[in-house]
């Protein structure tokens, strides 16, 4: 109790709970758990999932009478953001699985209860466009001609690159190897298709129309686009360059 109140952090002993550190103590939202080597197990309090799925469902209250374009830009705003604050968690894709189908349930009755009179089939034809390999909940912004796609709570691919130990990022004169180091790793990105199609997109995504950064090369895929007007002949007519979150 001294230690913490000559830093100014004052306790109520009324309030204190002792835990074991080995069975898990929860902070702000959070479960930390002491494992063995000393390593940290991070993981989310099942009460703020709990309170994300409240947050999801809310939006579908709301939003009944609303656009489907506005709808969709909603959600994708709440999913990007528990992403950005959740996605170095342990059980992660876990969490992401559970919480997509959560989501799929609710748009369906969603959906459903949108469109009382149609059927299961017209909904699914209307709403799910085939990309990429897979099904997506997609809509069209008719002023600028944009295409929306629903996004998911899965992070589709994630590298990490580790740098020599002798290598001290913080120091300047240590620069010119780091440049190296992530030239060398970013070489896929100088070559062939990928090369085409950025300078031909002139480095914005095709479905964004976001800057695509160098820093985000690993995070981008090649997708195939469809068109009934393009009788180009050329290959690369028909494959644009996007970023992962976005199909």
């Amino acid at each position: 109790m001294e230690f913490l109140s000559l830093r100014s952090i004052y306790l109520i002993p009324v309030c204190l709970k002792i835990c074991n550190l080995f069975d898990g103590i929860y902070f702000a939202g959070w479960r930390l758990i002491l494992l063995s080597l000393n390593f940290i197990h991070f993981d989310s309090s099942r009460k703020f999932l709990q309170g994300y799925k409240r947050s999801l469902k809310l939006v579908f209250l709301n939003s009944f009478s609303f656009d489907i374009l506005y709808f969709v830009k909603q959600v994708n705003i709440i999913i990007l953001n528990f992403i950005s604050k959740n996605y170095f968690l342990d059980l992660f894709w876990d969490y992401s699985n559970e919480l997509d189908v959560y989501l799929y349930k609710l748009l369906w009755h969603w959906l459903k209860k949108r469109h009382s009179r149609k059927s299961n089939s017209w909904i699914y034809l209307k709403y799910w466009v085939f990309i990429s390999g897979k099904w997506r909940f997609h809509c069209f912004d008719n002023i600028t001609g944009k295409i929306y796609f629903l996004k998911s709570h899965a992070i589709l691919f994630t590298k990490f690159y580790v740098l020599p130990s002798s290598v001290k990022t913080s120091c300047l004169l240590y620069s010119e190897k780091v440049n190296r180091v992530f030239s060398k790793s970013f070489k896929p990105f100088f070559s062939r298709v990928y090369k085409s199609l950025f300078f031909s997109q002139n480095g914005i995504c095709f479905l964004c129309n976001n800057r695509i950064s160098l820093n985000s090369i690993y995070e981008l895929r090649i997708c195939k686009y469809l068109s009934s007007f393009d009788v180009c002949e050329n290959r690369l007519s028909k494959l644009v360059l996007v970023h992962r979150y976005c199909c």
